[in-house]
């Protein structure tokens, strides 16, 4: 973690989005460390940008520590359809000509390597007009390439598993 760095002014953003998978509960963090000399400025600067715009609700500030309780269950959830999925990516188009997967780095997402036939864009409309199979372009990930496709991780197993499979099945 950055949150230990003291040389330069380090902001590191943290929340239950990421920590619990709850995306739509919005309680997050920012730890700051740097020069004590940078330090209070900036501090002093974000409460004034969060008491202004970033209010936490009171309901999930309430339900903070009943979340926290289930942290390692929803972790370990998240984990192993994360994995399950990846594999089953991995294996979908292993040996086959056109599509390759990329290694992961971690995340919940997953890069898919297209032919460069069509552009992320095109590949994208042709998976969901033709098969009913959502991706996403990948210069939302900020991609430089034109054929790159990200798919989430977190979809459950079995929807997954059946996505690859259409996509494994069309002629790319």
């Amino acid at each position: 973690s950055f949150a230990s760095r003291n040389d330069v002014l380090t902001f590191t953003l943290s929340g239950i989005s990421k920590i619990l998978g709850l995306p739509q509960m919005k309680l997050s963090w920012i730890v700051v460390t740097g020069p004590p000399q940078k330090l209070e400025p900036a501090i002093s600067r974000l409460e004034i940008l969060s008491d202004t715009y970033l209010s936490v609700g009171t309901p999930v500030q309430n339900a903070l520590p009943s979340l926290m309780a289930l942290k390692d269950t929803l972790q370990t959830g998240i984990g192993e359809r994360i994995r399950a999925n990846y594999l089953s990516l991995k294996n979908a188009f292993l040996g086959k000509k056109g599509i390759r997967t990329t290694d992961a780095d971690g995340g919940w997402v997953a890069v898919l390597e297209m032919p460069s036939t069509k552009t992320d864009d095109e590949w994208a409309l042709f998976l969901l007009e033709k098969a009913g199979v959502l991706l996403h372009p990948g210069y939302l990930y900020d991609f430089t390439g034109e054929h790159y496709l990200v798919a989430s991780l977190l979809t459950p197993p079995e929807v997954f598993k059946q996505a690859l499979q259409i996509i494994s099945n069309l002629s790319v």
